[in-house]
């Protein structure tokens, strides 16, 4: 099968709604001018929705980017780490727990996770 059949047959055009996996799914999946709701059960999705109840604005961040920490001080955010980072790093720091989340309450946080806001951002 071509490249292109592998795509329109993950586009999935006949369906009003479509579900897709990964990075590459959601690729196939999103068009201009569509809404794309990004589920990551593991930590992001979880993470940002006790960000949100707490008052926070969550900024997406693609994993392992090098622009991570001039992004947050940019935008005046707390960078999440990882949580060996934030969990033997100083008081206060934060991760993809949400536990650190609660604890530290930013008020903004810019968070990199390698599904979810990997596919955010991208």
């Amino acid at each position: 099968m071509t490249a292109d059949r592998v795509l329109k047959a993950h586009r999935q055009l006949s369906r009003p709604v479509r579900v897709e996996w990964g990075l590459a799914g959601a690729t196939a999946l999103v068009e201009p001018d569509s809404i794309a709701v990004v589920v990551d059960v593991l930590s992001f999705s979880t993470t940002t929705s006790v960000a949100i109840e707490l008052g926070a604005v969550v900024h997406p961040h693609r994993w392992r980017d090098d622009s991570a920490a001039r992004r947050a001080q940019q935008l005046g955010a707390t960078l999440a780490v990882g949580r060996l980072e934030a969990r033997d790093g100083p008081p206060g720091a934060v991760s993809l727990s949400p536990v650190t989340i609660r604890a530290a309450a930013p008020e903004r946080l810019l968070l990199p996770s390698p599904n979810g806001s990997t596919i955010v951002a991208a």
